[in-house]
């Protein structure tokens, strides 16, 4: 039987593919939030980032206040 952590990871990665639409962020600069309440599978940050990358002018990870870069356009 799965567990209810898998079944939410899956869930949260199949919401990512199907509604998270890229193009909406082209050419923008992009922080993908690193704290909260909720823990956040790594592979949700891995998808969102490949999906973004291909957007995005710049791509960012943690608080506004202090980010980390992982993609720049050149």
């Amino acid at each position: 039987p799965a567990k209810a952590s898998d079944i939410k990871k899956s869930l949260l990665l199949e919401n990512i593919r199907t509604n998270l639409l890229a193009e909406t962020y082209e050419n923008r600069r992009v922080v993908l939030k690193g704290c909260g309440d909720e823990n956040i599978p790594n592979e949700a940050y891995l998808l969102a980032s490949a999906l973004l990358q291909k957007q995005v002018k710049s791509l960012m990870y943690g608080e506004p206040c202090s980010t980390v870069p992982v993609y720049k356009r050149k």
